[in-house]
């Protein structure tokens, strides 16, 4: 949550990560999450507007509709929605590697097999 000391507005931000098929879900989830959040935090600190923003790119770099609404709304640079696509899908690669290596690993230590007799 970014909090500004000298307006009486306050804006909350999620970032989520979902599979491809649960992008539109997950939005709506996010939102409805901080509903209540939202209300407390207006009664408690006396705030005029509380504001909530879900950023949700899947880990194929796929974005909801509202991503560059929001990053628009946010006042931030439109370079976050390439390097953000980028940094999901080099993650979700990089997990797939590591899990790749370690079922081979396994294989080999499991079976004493070469790599000539799996290929």
């Amino acid at each position: 949550m970014r909090v500004s000391l000298l307006t009486s507005h306050r804006i909350i931000i999620d970032i989520a990560v979902p599979l491809t098929h649960n992008i539109q879900k997950t939005e709506r989830e996010k939102i409805a999450k901080y509903e209540n959040l939202s209300i407390e935090l207006k009664r408690l600190w006396k705030l005029e507007k509380v504001e909530t923003y879900a950023l949700v790119i899947s880990s194929e770099g796929v974005m909801t509709s509202r991503f560059a609404k929001n990053i628009a709304a946010l006042g931030l640079s439109y370079n976050i929605i390439r390097n953000g696509q980028k940094a999901v899908v080099l993650q979700t690669c990089h997990i797939s590697v590591l899990q790749f290596s370690s079922s081979l690993y396994e294989c080999f230590t499991r079976h004493s097999t070469s790599i000539v007799d799996i290929l």
